[in-house]
Parts: C-alpha cells; structure tokens; sequence
C-alpha cells in the first residue's frame, strides 16, 4: 500500500488525480491513502513532484 509522508507532501493532487483505483484523496492539504482502494501500482509514486509517498 501506498504510504504518506506528511511533512513532504504539499497537497497539490497530483496523485489523486493518476490513481486509477480512486484510493487517494486529499484532506486538509495533504494527501490521505484508502487502503482498500490501494492495489500498489505505484503510480502515484513515479507522479508525486515532491517524493512524498511511498510504495
């Protein structure tokens, strides 16, 4: 599953938006990952600008 770190990311989402499955939202300006969306394609990974979340 795809992991958060919180202090990096900036909100923009950009990897809401390439999630395919819909498990990623963004709450309070910072990203927030539905677990049992998350089928670890990793997508958001290569897209996040700011390297804040991890595979």
């Amino acid at each position: 599953m795809a992991t958060v770190i919180k202090r990096l990311c900036k909100g923009c989402g950009i990897c809401s938006r390439v999630c395919s499955r819909g498990a990623i939202r963004i709450i309070a300006n910072v990203a927030a990952v539905n677990g049992s969306l998350c089928d670890d394609c990793e997508e958001c990974v290569f897209a996040c600008p700011n390297g804040a979340i991890s595979g």
